[in-house]
């Protein structure tokens, strides 16, 4: 028989942590550690596993990647302590582990929108601020929940860029959430790929997070944003995503009929719905942020990611709106939804408010394009700008090359096949 060691069934196991014993029971168990972290109603247990989090990062008992994602979300929680005690520890594993430790973060986001949807209850109560009095810079102005995080990220520019590139990308229902949009970008199967809409992925109506969309775009307006590149790269990525997705819902919506009969046909159709729902987020935060930050339409059309002047470090100042001037803008420093795009906030529960939502998005887009078609014709048909709530300059979603408005409408309607538009981006 095996002998067992007494010292050890007596709870002495200070021998063990010689023998890694303790890291791996770490990294055995903290996956679950973590999951009791965020488990609702059990206080005291929540608690005790984020102390255990805790030790195990500081002693660095496991991968801290695995950690991430937590440390992010608990940077949001209301709890100072755990709070503040999150962000220190994140704060230390950035300045150790630049290098790499910065490639979850979106993960991140979604654990934060997942955590604050536990604590409220209802998506549509899920904001993506904080009022409290110990978290905020200026009286009456709210805090992001993500700003810690984003703190941390904004002195590299590349790295910035990219994280706000991603956060844009989430309101882009083509490159997120079961289903794809686009002539370039859709299934080439042939199946369901009419006027730019496909169901390759599989999705359903559930697979459109509007509360999530609204979560970041709600914390993208109140980043402290110190430079002008900042806000315009945000500006940029949008009208990327409403030239490309927005274009490609457009038409589906103006040629689909707009009721169908067959399931499969009809799922598709409120999946699309849903996605537009994510567009005229995006819409709106555009205007939220040329509003507040003073920035004219031409600056953002004569924006260039690639420039490396230096009027990309000049910069900003967040100005005050009374709200008298924009429905959606309040003197509070929040968009309210309910004026400009309801849906945001409110499901859609029935056919009616389908139909609605598809009718706003329409007009929202039909405005759009004739301002962009005017433009066009203005300056010689050469390029465009995409008005409405926002006019920014009409890009591909591929690469964000200036095309003609013409053209941009071909390419959202799928005209172009594989080999045209491998041609046409090999000019």
């Amino acid at each position: 028989a095996r002998e067992v060691d007494a010292k050890a069934l007596v709870g002495d196991t200070g021998d063990m942590s010689v023998a890694g014993v303790g890291a791996s029971l770490m990294q055995t168990y903290l996956d679950r550690i973590i999951e009791a972290t965020f488990l609702p109603g059990a206080t005291m247990l929540r608690v005790s596993g984020f102390e255990v989090i805790s030790l195990v990062l500081e002693q660095g008992l496991a991968h801290p990647l695995k950690c991430v994602p937590a440390l992010i979300a608990l940077g949001t929680s209301s709890d100072a302590h755990i709070r503040s005690k999150a962000l220190k520890l994140h704060q230390d594993l950035c300045f150790k582990y630049a290098s790499f430790i910065h490639s979850r973060d979106i993960e991140g986001v979604r654990l934060a929108y997942e955590y604050q949807l536990q604590v409220r209850g209802n998506p549509g109560d899920v904001v993506g601020f904080s009022d409290s009095a110990d978290v905020r810079d200026a009286p009456g102005r709210p805090v992001a929940y993500l700003q810690p995080l984003y703190s941390q990220i904004r002195s590299k520019r590349m790295r910035r860029n990219d994280f706000l590139t991603l956060l844009v990308k989430i309101g882009d229902c083509e490159s997120g959430t079961g289903y794809m949009v686009g002539g370039r970008g859709a299934s080439r199967s042939g199946n369901g790929a009419r006027n730019g809409i496909s169901d390759a992925k599989g999705g359903s109506v559930d697979d459109v997070d509007i509360a999530f969309v609204r979560f970041v775009a709600e914390n993208l307006a109140s980043l402290d944003y110190k430079y002008l590149d900042e806000i315009l790269h945000v500006i940029y990525q949008i009208s990327a995503v409403i030239a490309g997705t927005g274009l490609n819902l457009y038409h589906y919506f103006e040629t689909e009929p707009q009721t169908e009969s067959s399931a499969r046909g009809g799922a598709k159709l409120w999946l699309a719905t849903k996605g537009s729902v994510c567009v005229g987020i995006l819409f709106t935060l555009r205007e939220f942020l040329k509003a507040h930050y003073s920035i004219s339409e031409a600056r953002c059309t004569a924006y260039n990611p690639s420039d490396t002047s230096a009027t990309r470090d000049k910069p900003v100042t967040w100005h005050v709106q009374d709200g008298s001037s924009n429905g959606c803008m309040a003197s509070r420093g929040r968009i309210v939804w309910d004026a400009c795009n309801p849906y945001a906030v409110r499901p859609m529960s029935s056919e009616a408010d389908f139909g609605d939502q598809r009718l706003r998005f329409r007009q929202q887009m039909a405005g759009s394009l004739a301002v962009a078609e005017e433009e066009s014709t203005a300056v010689g048909g050469t390029s465009g700008t995409f008005g409405g709530h926002g006019d920014a300059l009409a890009f591909t979603a591929e690469d964000s090359t200036p095309v003609d408005v013409e053209e941009l409408e071909l390419l959202s309607m799928g005209v172009f096949d594989a080999e045209d538009s491998a041609a046409e981006d090999g000019v």
